[in-house]
């Protein structure tokens, strides 16, 4: 099959519609801004509209068919801070509800993402969003994805405007006015892992998420355009992309009990992880985190011996130093924040 360069987008499209893979995916994805991703958002304003925590309520596809509704605590998340920097949590059930077909089906359910949402004033009450995503549990997609967002202060409607258009309506979590923010990079891992890998470590209020895998080009899923990882698998071997997402990629949703008190509320692939405590700052069974302001870095040890350090973009409260425990629910805004 022989195109112009510039038509390889949307043959790869064409080819991914049809039920195949292509890759590898940076020679075939539409050209992403990758620059833009790392400025400050254009218009500082409606990017802070659109921090905070939020969960899907409502996927219509097309738009004015329902094609999923989401009960409070379940379906995906978003965390954004007022950097742009997010991570979508869209994990399998916490029991796995609704895998029928085990291990397998698990895995396919697993479609979190993180990076960095750009966003510019379109007038008229709405805004442009483009998603930069750096990591994705799902395969690669052509189309950079692009919406059309109209937000009030409890709520977000995106109107999809790349691909198959789609209409997602979204619900605060938590009071508007929160205005405790994390955003962290990953920097570097000890020892040095084979396949490079990038993270994200995101806190809105009293909720986390932390997100790590290759860096998009890298490997087999984040190498490969396809349309779901159940086809990818099907295309490349099933055993070989499993072990690839058990083995790089990580995905745990929790909340800040109180602070220097973590707990997993949902970790993928690993739903008898949920609801344990994944870090203790009185704890140094459950690993040790130093924060050095000096050269903006947070060094997390691991209890297994790994060695993470990640390079604070946003910084607004600490919620790994040990504060009071006076039974303050998992959800509630964190107290007075140290300045460690």
């Amino acid at each position: 099959l022989l195109v112009t360069e510039d038509a390889v987008p949307a043959a790869a499209a064409a080819l991914v519609g049809h039920g195949h893979a292509v890759f590898p995916s940076l020679r075939v994805c539409e050209p992403l801004p990758w620059p833009a991703g790392r400025e400050p958002p254009s218009d500082p304003a409606l990017a802070r509209r659109l921090s905070g925590a939020w969960r899907l309520v409502q996927l219509e596809d097309p738009p004015g068919t329902v094609a999923e509704e989401f009960a409070e605590d379940d379906g995906p998340v978003r965390l954004q801070t007022p950097s742009g920097l997010f991570v979508d949590v869209r994990l399998a059930g916490p029991d796995g509800a609704g895998s029928s077909g085990g291990a397998s089906a698990l895995d396919q359910r697993e479609a979190s993402f993180g990076g960095r949402c750009c966003v510019s004033d379109a007038g008229k009450g709405e805004g442009h969003c483009t998603q930069i995503r750096s990591i994705d549990y799902q395969p690669a997609c052509v189309a950079v994805p692009k919406s059309t967002v109209v937000c009030s202060p409890t709520s977000l409607e995106f109107m999809s405007s790349s691909g198959a258009e789609c209409r997602e309506l979204w619900a605060r979590l938590g009071a508007v006015a929160d205005s405790d923010f994390v955003a962290l990079e990953l920097d570097s891992l000890a020892p040095k892992p084979k396949q490079p890998r990038h993270g994200l470590w995101i806190f809105a209020g009293g909720r986390f998420a932390r997100l790590l895998g290759p860096p998009r080009g890298s490997g087999l899923v984040a190498g490969t355009c396809c349309k779901s990882l159940g086809q990818l698998q099907k295309l490349r071997g099933y055993a070989d992309v499993r072990r690839e997402v058990m083995e790089q990629y990580e995905m745990v949703f929790g909340t800040v009990d109180v602070p220097g008190l973590l707990r997993a509320k949902r970790v993928s692939s690993h739903p008898e992880r949920a609801e344990q405590v994944y870090f203790d700052a009185a704890d140094r069974a459950t690993g040790e985190i130093t924060v050095d302001r000096d050269t903006d870095r947070v060094v997390h040890k691991l209890p297994e011996g790994r060695c993470e350090t990640w390079r604070i973009v946003e910084w607004t409260f600490d919620p790994f130093a040990l504060g009071p425990r006076n039974g303050a629910l998992a959800g509630d805004r964190p107290a007075t924040p140290s300045t460690s």
